[in-house]
């Protein structure tokens, strides 16, 4: 007897220019063997005007619709092997009466498939003709972890409050049906509050302001010792709209400036405006926060103490995530903040090669030749896994502001890394012994300049423009103004050559990327290149390191 779902099959196959213009019909039923797995009959098998093969998969009901993404993810890979077809020879269509099974799932195979995928929802009369067939848009999901990098501050003068604000953002998120986000709760260093007073003082007789404030009214300055650090997870576009429509106004402000956002904007100014959103949490005394002012500003300059970690929805249900990943994740360790990037993992788990890349990308986005060199490393580690089992430690350290690097490295000295404010990266390929080090520096190459002329040339001739860097760090076109003083951003390999030598060798091979491959090189090792600099550029050093001196206030805040 003929099912349903055959007498709809038949009545489209000759119908199909009701999905697309211009498909012919090959076969209905067409059986696709397959000599190394399933075989299979696709329902309906047509070619395009474009000389694609095009692969029809039918369901008509919620049960048959969850097979739809296995059954075509087969069916593709029956005729590529059959025919010896590239990926954009063939177009799937997955055509269903019932897609509320299937739109996550079909959404989710879009994303990720190397070919074209189609969805259709198919309207049929009682006769099971059908009448019309409208693309469906997959979902933008956003259902793997990702925390927002627009995080918020609110801080409180003692416990109560405190704990009066932890209840108070938990409540508006729920009242706004975001479940997934983190509160990361610090206490102020004791000497904190005593700086803040001393510096303020300092910056108001700089600045020949000391009448606005007395000492009297600075001593009785609010003091905060506690913090709410919050983030939540990156919603769908379609959550943030509902929250911002409860709220008229925002909702208009928000439509007028819709037409002028691109796509990537979109997400993150709908998070800005649904965060402003009324309920707002209880509050003393609020601020805008991101990953490098908690890492840097927070818990480097200001010494703010963490004291422990709130997690709700997913974030808490997931065991297997640790409070420090979240953590990390905040300051910024994945790359959303463009500075730092550290990673572990095994070649045995594949997906991470492509999840990296990924990373890496958003990551180094503005550092174009440290880019080609990561992305040439990790084709080449993923090559290598085809052979060998090892471990990769990735870590990338990019501040992207040399100048002001070469200030820290001055009067920040660490104990443990005489240049840990300098640009680096690292990628060690590691089993028994580490069998190959990718990594980059700053590349010494020489010339004339002198501070002026890199102020003159790339902060508008304003001193001012140099130390307000300092504010905010993290300069996009810093590889273009470090070849202004001598420096480029540069990318290494170290071949230990099967031997089990940790570090670098000197009976190891040196290669450095010239940005198509790795040539032969001399030994050299990460600060090489900024070890030269220092030693060969003292006066244009000593130039940065006063000028820098001459406005820091210390703890993070400068004079202009």
């Amino acid at each position: 007897m003929e099912s349903i779902e055959d007498k709809i099959r038949d009545k489209l196959a000759l119908h199909l220019d009701i999905l697309e213009k211009e498909i012919v019909l090959l076969k209905k039923e067409a059986f696709l063997p397959n000599h190394q797995g399933t075989r299979g009959f696709v329902d309906i098998l047509a070619k395009d005007s474009l000389g694609r093969f095009v692969i029809i998969e039918l369901k008509i009901s919620k049960a048959a619709s969850r097979e739809a993404i296995h059954e075509i993810l087969k069916y593709i890979e029956n005729i590529k092997e059959t025919k010896s077809l590239k990926n954009d020879e063939i177009i799937a269509l997955i055509v269903s009466t019932e897609w509320e099974e299937l739109l996550i799932p079909f959404s989710s195979f879009v994303e990720k498939a190397p070919y074209s995928v189609v969805g259709y929802k198919l309207t049929v009369d009682t006769d099971l003709t059908p009448l019309s067939a409208t693309i469906v848009e997959p979902l933008k999901l956003k259902n793997e972890r990702l925390l927002s990098d627009r995080h918020s501050i609110a801080l409180y003068r003692n416990k109560e409050n405190l704990e009066k604000g932890v209840k108070s953002h938990i409540q508006c998120y729920t009242n706004k049906n975001i479940r997934d986000f983190v509160l990361l709760i610090l206490k102020a260093n004791e000497h904190f509050h005593a700086k803040a007073i001393t510096q303020v003082s300092e910056f108001l007789k700089s600045m020949n302001s000391t009448g606005l404030l007395n000492n009297k009214n600075i001593k009785e300055m609010p003091r905060y010792d506690y913090m709410i650090y919050a983030s939540i997870q990156i919603q769908e576009n379609k959550k943030y709209w509902d929250i911002i429509k409860k709220h008229p106004s925002i909702y208009k402000e928000a439509k007028d400036a819709f037409i002028n956002w691109t796509s990537e904007e979109e997400t993150a100014y709908l998070h800005d405006y649904a965060i402003e959103c009324n309920p707002r949490p209880f509050f003393e005394y609020t601020e805008i926060g991101y990953p490098s002012k908690l890492s840097h500003k927070l818990l480097e300059d200001e010494a703010w103490e963490i004291q422990y970690l709130i997690r709700n929805g997913r974030l808490n249900e997931n065991e297997l995530l640790t409070d420090d990943t979240i953590i990390n994740e905040l300051k910024g360790d994945t790359g959303t903040n463009k500075v730092k990037y550290i990673k572990e993992f095994s070649s045995k788990n594949k997906s991470s090669f492509k999840k990296v890349a990924q990373e890496i990308n958003k990551c180094l986005s503005d550092n174009i030749y440290w880019l080609a060199g990561i992305k040439k490393a990790i084709s080449e580690i993923s090559d290598f896994s085809k052979r060998k089992d090892f471990n990769v430690k990735i870590y990338v350290y990019n501040p992207s502001n040399t100048l002001l690097s070469i200030y820290y490295n001055a009067t920040r000295k660490d104990s443990n890394n005489e240049f840990v404010y300098f640009p680096v990266y690292q990628i060690s390929v590691e089993n028994e012994s580490t069998i190959k080090m990718y990594y980059g520096g700053l590349s010494y190459e020489g010339g004339d300049f002198n501070l002026k002329t890199v102020i003159d040339r790339f902060y508008n001739n304003d001193v001012g423009n140099l130390i307000l860097s300092r504010s905010y760090g993290y300069q996009e076109n810093d590889h273009e103004i470090c070849q202004s003083y001598g420096l480029s951003y540069s990318n290494y390999l170290c071949d230990n050559n099967g031997d089990k030598i940790k570090g670098y060798s000197p009976k190891a091979s040196y290669y450095k990327f010239n940005g198509y491959k790795y040539i032969p090189c001399k030994k050299t090792d990460p600060f090489s290149g900024i070890k030269t600099f220092i030693n060969n550029e003292r006066d244009f050093c000593n130039d940065v390191i006063n000028l820098f001196k001459h406005h820091d206030l210390g703890n993070g805040m400068y004079i202009f």
